[in-house]
């Protein structure tokens, strides 16, 4: 269908005011039966929401040999990335990887039976520690004034 050959479209009065606002700028495919094609509108005058991400106030630098420089650019390329948004999400997830993997204990079978045994049939106090505890307690009692 050429486009001299469109639908008229009638708009009740009570939007009128609205329909001036639209703005007509293409066809959108597969909305209709056949060879019928609806015209696809925008609200004129109204910008999308675009949402401001947290400020940036930190500085990085790093100096690269050419090979560093060309390898971390193909990559970045791969990924229609920028090379320092590339940069940054990588050693982001590096760091996320690196702490998740610290904060694991893992122990071997000897290790975990001395845990195991640790918590569940504590030794009782030696008298280092007997006499410690002794002395915090006197204190605790009787603090000093000021």
């Amino acid at each position: 269908m050429r486009s001299d050959n469109l639908p008229r479209v009638t708009v009740p009065s009570s939007l009128c005011l609205f329909a001036r606002e639209l703005t007509w700028y293409g066809y959108l495919p597969y909305t209709g039966y056949g060879d019928y094609r609806v015209p696809q509108t925008v609200q004129g005058g109204r910008k999308p929401e675009v949402r401001t991400p947290p400020a940036k106030t930190y500085r990085f630098d790093a100096r690269l040999n050419e090979e560093q420089k060309f390898l971390i650019q193909r990559a970045a390329d791969l990924e229609g990335r920028s090379m320092t948004d590339f940069v940054l999400h990588s050693a982001e997830a590096a760091a996320e990887r690196t702490i998740e993997k610290r904060a694991m204990l893992i122990l071997t079978a000897r290790e975990t039976e001395a845990f195991t045994k640790a918590i569940l049939k504590p030794l009782s106090p030696g008298p280092v520690l007997r006499e410690a505890a002794r002395k915090y307690r006197e204190k605790a009692a009787h603090p000093p004034k000021h």
